[in-house]
């Protein structure tokens, strides 16, 4: 058969082979951008579509924008085009609708690579951190209503805890509130961070409360004594700490009870030791 000038009988595999290579090298192109965009700090998804309300961290899924700019006062907005984030899902918490939680995902990489070598528990709870004070902001703006007590904000921040399942660490290794957040569980060193923090944050007295050399918990100073029958405290510098358990959640959607005051009774023989936060 016959072919004209420059043509030969492989010719159209060549094309053909030309046409894959170069589908194959938009795509590495395209691929090669995006982790670019990524590791500038923005989220290459968002800069298209602007993100919106669906990366908005910590907001409910149906809250309006004047519940989010009202939750928001005093906290650090977040900026919807920034990143990728990390989104967990909490159930519904005093009658509030259920709504995801989100960090962002470079926050959480540099809290994971900040070394966990302290035994201050000081350096743990980490309570100016932006994350932390927006949520309790959104704590107070959607999951209380009307005029509320000491009690009432400190037992409703144990039950945001509470949404996070309890997770055994073998190696005692103390997590960040960030790292808790974002990895979806924590043990009981973690939850206790956790917990102290978003107290602390909320302008609560707070101490950690560590019992034996098995369990952690946390005490917190209250106006008035908590409505639980005979209630746990300890007693440090002048100051009554009540106790509060942040584990016993094994799933999120059968969440502990545990109010403040209230302790198990197998931890109860266990000697304790107090360290107020600063």
């Amino acid at each position: 058969m016959a072919y004209g000038p420059g043509i030969t009988s492989g010719g159209s595999k060549s094309n053909v082979n030309v046409i894959i290579w170069t589908i194959f090298g938009i795509v590495f192109v395209l691929i090669a951008v995006y982790v670019i965009i990524s590791a500038m700090g923005y989220n290459p998804i968002g800069l298209l579509t602007r993100g919106g309300e669906d990366v908005a961290t910590g907001i409910s899924d149906a809250a309006s924008s004047e519940d989010f700019e009202k939750v928001s006062q005093g906290a650090a907005l977040f900026d919807p085009t920034r990143e990728a984030v990390i989104v967990h899902y909490f159930p519904s918490i005093n009658g509030a609708p259920p709504f995801k939680h989100r960090v962002y995902a470079s926050t959480y990489v540099k809290q994971r690579m900040v070394p966990h070598t302290s035994k201050d528990y000081n350096d743990y709870v980490t309570y100016e951190d932006e994350q932390i004070i927006y949520d309790v902001s959104f704590i107070r703006g959607n999951m209380l209503s009307g005029s509320y007590t000491q009690e009432d904000l400190a037992n409703t921040i144990l039950a945001y805890v509470h949404s996070i399942p309890y997770e055994s660490d073998l190696d005692n290794y103390t997590k960040y509130p960030i790292e808790t957040y974002a990895e979806g569980s924590g043990d009981c060193e973690d939850l206790s961070m956790l917990y102290a923090s978003l107290l602390k944050a909320a302008g609560f007295d707070v101490a950690v409360i560590q019992l034996g050399d098995i369990h952690v918990g946390v005490g917190v100073v209250l106006n008035l004594p908590p409505s639980v029958d005979n209630p746990v405290y300890f007693e440090a510098g002048g100051k009554i700490y009540y106790y509060a358990e942040t584990t016993g959640t094994e799933f999120p959607t059968i969440p502990a009870t545990w109010e403040i005051g209230e302790m198990p009774s197998e931890l109860m023989s266990l000697t304790a030791k107090i360290y107020p936060i600063k």
